[in-house]
């Protein structure tokens, strides 16, 4: 049976997009989570809503807005040491909450 090019190419992209997750989801294995699930880790870059983060032996992205809102470049510098708590999502981590070295909230 052969399919239409719009058929072939619908199926094309459902493969994409499926290795697409499973990559992401391979890859987010390796970045532990401490004793109370959150991703201990060096801020590397930090954008107005986002920040990325070395944990373990890889670099993390982090969607920061629910957090920090736009202003994590305000709150969060590059040599920070903080503890994010996220969720995986395709492409990064949606972070619920972001502590600094010292236990607090590090967008107040």
């Amino acid at each position: 049976m052969k399919r239409s090019v719009p058929e072939r190419v619908a199926a094309l992209a459902v493969v994409a997009v499926m290795s697409l997750v499973v990559t992401g989801c391979v890859a987010g294995a390796k970045f532990p989570r401490n004793d109370e699930g959150g991703f201990e880790g060096t801020v590397t870059s930090v954008g107005q809503d986002n920040l990325r983060m070395d944990v373990g032996d890889g670099n993390m992205w982090v969607d920061a807005w629910a957090v920090c809102g736009d202003n994590t470049s305000q709150n969060i510098s590059v040599g920070d040491e903080i503890l994010v708590f996220a969720d995986r999502e395709l492409f990064s981590y949606d972070a619920w909450r972001i502590l600094d070295a010292d236990g607090e909230p590090a967008c107040g």
